[in-house]
C-alpha cells in the first residue's frame, strides 16, 4: 500500500467531522447489525478528538482503521469516509446502553 502524501492526508483527515461516532465501542447484536457503545476511554468528547490518536493503534489494539471499519460495516452511512462510496452498507444501529445503579 502506497504512503500518502502530507498534501493527501491532510486531505484524507480533514474528512472527518469529529462526531466521535467511530471512536465508540461496535457490539455485533443477534441480528447482524453492529450497534454503537459507550466512547472509546480515549476519546474526548468535549474536544471530540482522540486523546492518543498519533499512537492510538498500539495504546488501544481494538481502535480500527477506517478501511477496517468500512469493511466491517461499522461507520454510519452518513459519515463522510462512506457517504458517497458506491455500495457502503453500514451495519450500524445506534443504542444506548443501560448500566446497572
Amino acid at each position: 500500500m502506497k504512503s500518502m502524501s502530507d498534501a493527501e492526508f491532510k486531505k484524507h483527515e480533514d474528512l472527518c467531522v469529529r462526531c466521535g461516532r467511530c471512536c465508540r465501542a461496535k457490539i455485533l447484536w443477534f441480528d447482524n447489525e453492529v450497534k454503537l457503545g459507550d466512547y472509546c476511554e480515549f476519546y474526548d468528547r468535549q474536544k471530540k478528538e482522540c486523546m492518543c490518536y498519533e499512537q492510538r493503534f498500539t495504546i488501544y489494539p481494538r481502535c480500527r482503521t477506517v478501511l477496517q471499519s468500512m469493511q466491517e460495516g461499522g461507520m454510519p452511512e452518513d459519515c463522510p469516509y462512506v457517504r458517497d462510496f458506491p455500495g457502503y452498507r453500514s451495519q450500524v444501529k445506534e443504542f444506548q446502553i443501560k448500566r446497572p445503579l
